[in-house]
This record gives structure tokens, sequence and C-alpha cells, in this order.
């Protein structure tokens, strides 16, 4: 799957403004080494979806611009849980 790149630089934004722990960064980045970016969208997904998470809008952006690359499905799911914050 394509996007390893644009992935790993927004998994990268997300921990430098601590929106994910070294740990889920690291974590992710082992998912897209071993097995391209499926598992890593749907942790980014899984973070979005957290009502507990604060995204600051620029990561947010970031995000929602991998959308080329995301899985249909997990894309809309991101989408769902963000109108439910309105």
């Amino acid at each position: 799957m394509n996007g390893e790149s644009e992935t790993r630089a927004v998994l990268q934004h997300m921990y430098e403004r601590n929106v994910i722990t070294k740990k889920e960064l690291e974590d992710m980045n082992n998912f897209i080494d071993n097995d391209g970016t499926f598992a890593a969208h749907a942790g980014i997904s899984a973070v979005v979806e957290s009502p507990s998470r604060d995204i600051p809008a620029d990561v947010l952006d970031e995000i929602l611009a991998l959308k080329p690359f995301f899985d249909e499905e997990y894309y809309q799911d991101m989408l769902d849980a963000l109108q439910e914050r309105v």
C-alpha cells in the first residue's frame, strides 16, 4: 500500500504534538515496517475516534490529507467520530 512516508510524517507530528505516546509511535512505525500502512491507519483512526484525545487542527488536517491511502471504512469512521464531536 502507498503512503508509507506520508503516514510516518503524520505519526511523527502526532507524537511531537503529544497526540500519541512514544510507544504508540514506535508501534505504528513497526506496523508499517512489517505489514504496510493498513494497521497504522487503523491506529490513527482509533486515536481520532477517541473522545479523550485532543488533536490540534493542523494535525487533524494532516491526518485527513492521508485520505488517498486510507481504507475507506476507517476514513469514514474518523469522519463520523469528528461529526459527533461538533
